[in-house]
């Protein structure tokens, strides 16, 4: 890409004359030169570094940009140079000639030659091709100067001599010089007396500077003696304040490097541009203050090189300072103001390429692409970024899968679930994984063919059916369900309303729960499910019968009331609107969506890889749904879930899935929001929208989550029932698996790190450092926090030892921080240890007087102490 090879040269002083004006003068006088020189530039990120002699001849110090490309050195035996970037000059004398960097060319020059003679004789078996469009300058404590033009190495010894962005040998005199900033300084020439010293030599380049002529100003001055070789530096153009450098005595300090912009006060000129130059946050603001390019048209923007100064912005902050994100902001405000800019839509999507954002990257190579349809480099960058795209998917994705299997081994460590089967869809990929055994000491490990009782997940396949028939005309759903049912049913209403298939839907029926001799008996057993089939003699009849007997205590629409009556009167409405049965509906619809392992328990199949499942570690029957099963009765497989919490992705714009997923009515009091028999549904700040469904049969609890905002759905079944196992299936989904598929692609560095901690917190504290150098791959990155929480799992684990290692290892890494002394006190508390307990609660108190916590327990420890 043609932008790409210019902004290089830019970076490393090679340019075009418009852009990279640069002057040098130099003066010898009584046996003492002077050299001065300005450079002007965009970018105020200027070092210095210093490399001491080693094996070589000469300590050197260098300075330049932050790329480490010398602009401009000087060594202890007193050789300078500069380079000036310069209209093309072809290169011909070329043939038998060493190829070679012409970085590494300087640096030999700079590490081994003292005069100008010696740099000639070396730069004579050189290919110089690499420098048609630019001039270097080197000066040797004699006065004695070389210019390398060209293919013209020209060595002169005038007393006095001047250099810019020219060629010596296309002028007759310097009176042919167009460049205003140089006539400027001429003219300072001609009207004084001309001395070797460090005073005169900064009046001579103050007065060649450049000030924000185009945002090119001179970002730097540099004045050498040298005999001394001392450094007088000044700094954006700014020559009220210098400071002096004594090369000799820096190199005694071994290598090392300065940014110019901290050697000078912080109320300087160079301070505030430097600041307002580096803000990552709004790195254009320096832009519009100082040339308002918001006022220009795309032609006079281009007519100005403005492409180019956005290129020189944009790659400093993606190469130099690694920061793609602020790049981002500058290439999209250059495609703002110049939106036909085939570059800078490159650019831009290069920059959102380092930052991993594939989906930005090939819509902006694609609109570069557009604009100019033989962009090769485009073309090869879509195809590449689409690549890096899934490669880098794959490999998160991995790191996500390592986590939620260190989350399931730890939950099964618990000793309160069997097995557990597990799915995780997120941005088209799907990670599903099996643990433990089925029956302790059974080694049967879940597979892809067990069979889980789902329970009431089934009651959303029951609300698509409803969606179906809604969408299609059949149903509406402020239908009196009354206008389905056959017979008399003038109880099913309440003061005039009508129960509804939207209440049916939502749990809001309005049935008296007092009714003992109705359709509550029933009900009841519907929502425990009979211990087996034989039990339960209960026909459609039965049911409505009863339920002309059932009392509306409430309005319909108005209370929540989880119940399975719903579910069972809806798949009857369903059976007499589509004139075909529930189950065949049922069957009809999963197939469709591919689930051809899930159907309902005790119709068409029955199967030896059912599941056993167990409550408090008891094995339990399999439920029995006595009607038609639609409130809780199928039978399904994860890989089938899988499916279905994909499809449901997938195709959420699908007029069916939208219906389906809607909430329909929310009860506040109990804090319910219900839809098509979908519970829970919301929205929340950072995955958006979200609806779920649990399961829970006689001994296996089950569950799906679908965010279609965040494009991530989860499903999670254990085997196990009763209070500790649902609290260890409630904390595996929502508080280790679900935080970390929300902040995918970053990975969860706290618990990425906890296990190597916990083994051993020397090597966990350098893997998290090492991890912490790509900080922004990563989520609860805070050292403190994550050893703090760490140290509380081992405390409620009553691993107190551990705990008050940890909490002692956290300390050390952040000494100031008053909750770790609370902490750490807490668990000398636990650990009876009162007098430590105390002493770490004083030192919280100290670092944090409002800390309530440790003002209360070092008060209940006195008093356990005056006992």
């Amino acid at each position: 890409m043609n932008i790409k090879l210019i902004i290089v040269f830019l970076i490393t002083f090679l340019s075009s004359q418009s852009t990279l004006p640069c002057t040098m003068y130099k003066i010898t006088k009584n046996g003492r030169t002077i050299v001065g020189n300005n450079e002007d530039f965009l970018s105020p990120n200027n070092q210095f570094w210093f490399e001491v002699a080693g094996d070589k001849d000469y300590g050197v110090m260098y300075m330049g940009l932050l790329n480490n490309f010398a602009q401009g050195a000087i060594n202890d035996a007193g050789l300078v140079f500069d380079g000036f970037a310069e209209p093309e000059l072809p290169i011909v004398n070329t043939e038998g000639k060493k190829q070679i960097w012409v970085g590494k060319a300087i640096k030999n020059i700079m590490q081994t030659m003292s005069t100008v003679e010696e740099v000639k004789g070396y730069l004579e078996t050189i290919n110089l091709s690499s420098l048609s469009s630019s001039q270097l300058v080197f000066v040797d404590k004699s006065g004695t100067y070389l210019i390398v033009e060209g293919d013209e190495l020209i060595i002169g010894e005038e007393s006095e001599k001047s250099f810019s962005n020219f060629y010596y040998s296309q002028i007759n005199s310097l009176e042919d010089v167009t460049l205003p900033w140089f006539n400027v300084g001429q003219e300072f020439l001609k009207k004084t007396t001309a001395k070797a010293s460090l005073n005169y030599c900064s009046n001579v380049m103050k007065n060649y500077k450049q000030v924000a002529k185009d945002l090119f100003s001179t970002q730097f001055t540099t004045v050498y003696d040298l005999s001394t070789l001392k450094i007088r530096v000044y700094l954006y153009h700014d020559f009220t304040e210098f400071i002096e450098i004594d090369l000799k005595q820096e190199l005694k300090k071994g290598n090392h490097n300065k940014m110019m912009v901290d050697l000078f006060s912080e109320t300087s000129l160079a301070r505030k541009f430097y600041d307002q130059y580096n803000d990552s946050k709004n790195p254009i603001s320096f832009l519009q203050e100082q040339m308002n390019p918001d006022i220009y048209s795309e032609k006079e923007l281009l007519r100005m090189e403005f492409n180019e100064t956005i290129s020189i912005l944009g790659y400093e902050w993606l190469n130099q300072k690694k920061n793609p994100d602020a790049a981002i902001k500058i290439f999209k405000y250059g495609v703002t103001l110049m939106p036909n800019n085939t570059d800078l839509y490159d650019s831009l999507g290069e920059a959102y390429l380092i930052n991993n954002d594939w989906t930005n990257a090939i819509k902006n190579y694609a609109k570069s692409l557009a604009l100019n349809p033989e962009n090769d480099n485009a073309i090869d960058q879509l195809v590449s970024a689409k690549n890096d795209r899934e490669q880098f998917k794959v490999k998160k994705f991995k790191q996500l899968a390592d986590l939620i299997d260190q989350y399931a081994e730890a939950t099964l460590k618990n000793g309160n679930i069997n097995s557990i089967a597990l799915a995780v869809y997120k941005n088209g990929l799907v990670y599903q994984n099996y643990y433990g055994e089925i029956d302790k000491g059974a080694n049967n490990k879940p597979s892809d063919s067990s069979e889980y009782e789902i329970a009431s997940i089934t009651k959303t396949f029951t609300g698509a059916l409803v969606a179906k028939a809604v969408l299609g005309g059949k149903l509406n759903l402020d239908d009196d369900i009354r206008k389905y049912l056959d017979g008399d049913y003038s109880n099913l209403e309440y003061q005039g309303q009508a129960v509804t298939i939207k209440n049916l839907l939502t749990h809001s029926i309005g049935f008296d729960d007092e009714d003992k001799n109705g359709l509550s008996t029933i009900s009841n057993k519907i929502n425990r499910g009979a211990l087996n089939s034989n039990e339960v003699n209960y026909t459609i009849q039965d049911f409505f019968d009863e339920l002309k007997s059932v009392k509306i205590s409430h309005q319909p629409g108005t209370v929540y009331d989880y119940n399975s009556v719903g579910p069972e009167l809806l798949a009857y409405i369903l059976e007499k609107v589509n004139k075909t049965s529930y189950i065949n509906q049922l069957d009809v619809f999963l197939k469709d969506l591919g689930m051809h392992n899930t159907y309902m328990q005790g119709h068409d199949k029955t199967s030896k890889n059912l599941v056993n499942g167990y409550a408090n570690g008891n094995l339990t029957e399999i439920n029995v749904s006595p009607l038609y099963g639609a409130a809780g009765g199928a039978i399904s497989t994860l890989p089938d879930l899988t499916i279905y919490i994909k499809y449901l992705l997938e195709h959420k714009d699908e007029a069916w899935v939208k219906e389906a997923s809607r909430s329909l009515f929310v009860d506040e009091e109990d804090d319910e929001n219900i839809g098509y028999l979908w519970q829970n549904i919301g929205y929340a700040e950072e995955e958006g929208y979200y609806y779920s469904k649990t399961g829970t049969s006689n001994g296996v609890q089950s569950g799906v989550l679908i965010c279609p905002d965040s494009d991530y759905g989860m499903v999670v079944i254990v085997n196990n029932t009763g209070d500790k196992a649902f609290n260890d299936w409630g904390t595996l989904f929502f508080r280790d698996i679900e935080p970390d598929v929300i902040k995918y692609p970053k990975i969860n560095l706290y618990a990425l790190t906890k296990p190597d901690f916990i083994r051993n917190k020397t090597i966990g504290l350098a893997k998290f450092n090492t991890l912490m150098k790509q900080k922004d791959a990563y989520y609860n990155t805070d050292l403190s926090w994550c050893l703090n929480n760490i140290g509380y799992e081992l405390l409620n684990k009553k691993e107190n030892n551990q705990a008050i290692e940890m909490f002692e290892f956290a300390i050390e890494q952040d000494p100031e921080n008053a909750n770790l002394y609370d902490s750490l006190g807490e668990a000398y508390f636990i650990a009876k240890e009162y007098n430590k307990s105390l002493l770490n609660y004083e030192k919280s108190l100290k670092l944090n007087p409002k800390n309530d916590n440790a003002k209360a327990y070092i008060d209940k420890i006195k008093k356990k102490l005056k006992r």
